[in-house]
């Protein structure tokens, strides 16, 4: 192969190494975004469980409100217990952020196979090398929790406003 060839193909799968660490970087903000929401959820639902079980102790020791108040006060806490429960806010919000991690570790790997495997590395090692992170970014995929219509738009805020100029990305 003529050393033009093989340049042109270094410069190919430098596009590409660069395509696929944008795409990661921006797969490990979604996952933070979504753990950040969740563990939001997650401790708003905690807080208004204890808030009404609070009221309904309360109200039953000090017998201001009688006992039907205190009863419904009592539920409504039990009922959002079993809500926080059944949502799992705390494991989906470990899930987002094991995803995260998962992709800043691949993200990190590409750049260094991009700045500095790329320039000496025989061709052949180089596509094998492009060929197994993308198996990685796709086991990562396959595994990670889907995000929801709230982090999609505020992934689209987050882009405009990373667009701006002067603006500094969070993950890079």
């Amino acid at each position: 192969m003529a050393n033009s060839d093989v340049d042109g193909l270094r410069d190919s799968f430098a596009e590409e190494l660069d395509r696929l660490q944008r795409n990661v970087d921006a797969s490990a903000r979604v996952q933070f975004l979504r753990a950040r929401q969740w563990e939001g959820f997650g401790t708003l639902l905690n807080v208004l469980t204890a808030l009404l079980a609070g009221l309904a102790g309360v109200s039953t020791l000090t017998e201001v409100t009688g006992t039907l108040p205190a009863g419904i006060l009592a539920l409504a806490a039990a009922a959002l217990a079993a809500l926080s429960t059944a949502v799992g806010a705390e494991k989906k919000g470990a899930a987002s952020a094991t995803a995260g991690n998962s992709y800043i570790e691949v993200r990190d790997v590409i750049r260094h196979v991009r700045l500095f495997d790329l320039p000496r590395l025989p061709i052949d090692e180089i596509r094998a090398e492009l060929l197994q992170l993308t198996e990685r970014v796709h086991a990562i995929n396959k595994s990670a929790p889907i995000a929801g219509a709230l982090v999609r738009r505020a992934i689209r805020r987050a882009i405009q406003r990373e667009a701006q100029p002067g603006a500094e990305t969070s993950t890079t």
